[in-house]
């Protein structure tokens, strides 16, 4: 086995003692896109990284996408933005809120 050259992704010196909290308002339609830095480390055709900005553009055009073929059109447009074959595991997840949440329409998810 050979020792890992990076930090695994997340990791902030001092992170457990420092709060770190993002509060979205989500309403019935509202979808995430959760993924991991292989996608957006993606080089673009002429070598440039296609980054969050690309995957944000990408993401705008999917709004007719229904959220079960959502994760495949995504990794089908960057594959055709691609040059040549991933360098990194690229993974997403995908949510979509089908009805509102219960008296609490703000979530805030961190730790403490």
């Amino acid at each position: 086995s050979f020792p890992s050259q990076h930090l695994p992704v997340g990791v902030i010196e001092n992170f457990h003692r420092t709060p770190h909290f993002v509060t979205v308002s989500l309403e019935p339609g509202d979808r995430l896109v959760l993924f991991t830095d292989g996608i957006i480390e993606s080089l673009d055709q002429d070598g440039k990284l296609i980054r969050t900005q690309g995957l944000l553009e990408l993401v705008k055009e999917s709004a007719t996408v229904p959220i079960f073929s959502l994760g495949q059109w995504l990794l089908d447009r960057l594959a055709h933005r691609r040059s040549g074959k991933p360098h990194d595991d690229m993974s997403l997840m995908l949510v979509e809120l089908k009805k509102p949440l219960a008296a609490k329409v703000t979530e805030t998810w961190g730790t403490v």
